[in-house]
């Protein structure tokens, strides 16, 4: 009778443990989900970009929040096929950046390319827009992007899509968020060019573990895990070796602080540098360069901003709008075509929900980011190197 009430005490003790993990799990799951299932074979290591798209890829990219598919050209683009040569009659963009352009979370139909696209096709006749974004990506690899390919295709003006952390993947010789590994990066040198440094690219074990195949027990148990268990991927955030105290709030200080602009002026000088360049290569090729600054949830919602300030114990003195002053005085100082979304994403903030709950623009978002960018291209000229 003793032994049969250890065991029924013990059996339920550990299904009190499991329920109460399950619903630990559901309640990440709908508040604070970490789980984000990356289809395999969409990226892949490339020994000068650091990574990019595997041409000819398909697959699902699902979250607790969205469950989009995601379609690669046989030129390692999300979208349709697009001959290199320009079509007759057809003006033809590109569109450079991270995941807001390669458009995390949203359809194809629904990313800023393809809104603008369509906004413009109706309004200027034919326009070609392609995707060359990369999630990921800082300025200095969509510039090698397209030194390396987008060059060669015809574009009569080039779209450049800025995020704040593309500042840290520029100083970095890895990018945030960086599980993908290490990229390329430039240093500035006395005579005020840029020279390229960790090229080739070193290629780490995520890119081994990555594929699905092979590989230990314990590397398939914590990709089953990693892919399927918020609780598990939280924990191992917590307990990562990378994960350091205070990496949070350099990276609030680095964009919006006042009290360390001495400490992050020298970063914000080599993204200058980066886009003086970008600009004047694409120049070159007889095409016009456009900037257009992606504003940050905490940005455009004050309660998120607030939220993040108590979350991560921020202090000091912050602007919210530093990163956009920094950028416009770099393309008043580089004759850079410069727009600045943030004005009309916190008037049309209070109408509608512009963000998905990881901080990327939800489908409302990328349909205002490219109508505005539309109506400014179509206002002042499309093609215009100046606001």
């Amino acid at each position: 009778m003793y032994r049969l009430s250890k065991i029924a005490k013990l059996t339920m003790f550990v299904l009190s443990f499991l329920v109460g993990l399950g619903l630990c799990e559901g309640l990440l799951a709908f508040l604070f989900p970490q789980v984000y299932r990356r289809p395999p074979g969409i990226w892949e290591f490339d020994n000068r970009l650091g990574w990019r798209h595997v041409p000819n890829a398909a697959g699902r990219l699902i979250t607790p929040e969205f469950d989009v598919k995601i379609r690669i050209n046989s030129k390692g683009l999300r979208g349709p096929e697009a001959p290199m040569e320009k079509p007759m009659g057809v003006r033809r963009l590109l569109v450079f950046g991270d995941s807001f352009a390669e458009g995390w979370g949203v359809s194809e139909d629904e990313t800023f390319s393809s809104r603008l696209e369509e906004c413009l096709s109706i309004t200027d006749g034919i326009t070609d827009v392609l995707n060359f974004g990369v999630a990921g990506y800082g300025t200095d690899q969509a510039y090698l992007l397209f030194q390396e390919t987008g060059r060669h295709y015809q574009a009569d003006d080039v779209i450049l899509l800025f995020y704040g952390n593309d500042l840290w993947n520029n100083a970095s010789h890895r990018g945030i968020g960086a599980e993908r590994g290490q990229k390329p990066f430039f240093r500035p040198q006395l005579s005020g060019n840029l020279e390229l440094g960790g090229v080739p690219v070193k290629r780490t074990a995520y890119w081994d573990e990555s594929r699905y195949e092979g590989g230990t027990i314990w590397q398939k148990a914590n990709q089953f895990m990693r892919f399927n268990s918020h609780l598990y991927v939280l924990l191992s955030k917590l307990f990562a070796e990378e994960v350091k105290v205070g990496q949070v709030s350099a990276y609030y200080d680095g964009l919006y602080g006042q009290d360390l602009d001495q400490k992050w002026n020298p970063v914000w000088d080599l993204t200058g540098l980066i886009l003086r360049d970008f600009s004047d290569f694409v120049r070159e090729t007889g095409a016009r360069f456009h900037l257009v600054y992606v504003p940050s949830i905490v940005q455009v919602e004050t309660d998120d901003w607030k939220k993040k300030k108590n979350l991560h114990g921020l202090v000091g003195n912050y602007k919210l709008e530093k990163p956009n002053d920094n950028l416009a005085r770099i393309s008043e100082q580089y004759g850079i075509s410069f727009l600045d979304l943030l004005p009309t994403f916190r008037a049309t903030s209070k109408e509608k929900s512009l963000y998905l709950r990881d901080s990327h623009w939800n489908k409302e978002g990328h349909n205002l980011a490219a109508t505005n960018t539309c109506g400014k291209l179509l206002e002042h000229g499309l093609g215009a190197e100046s606001q």
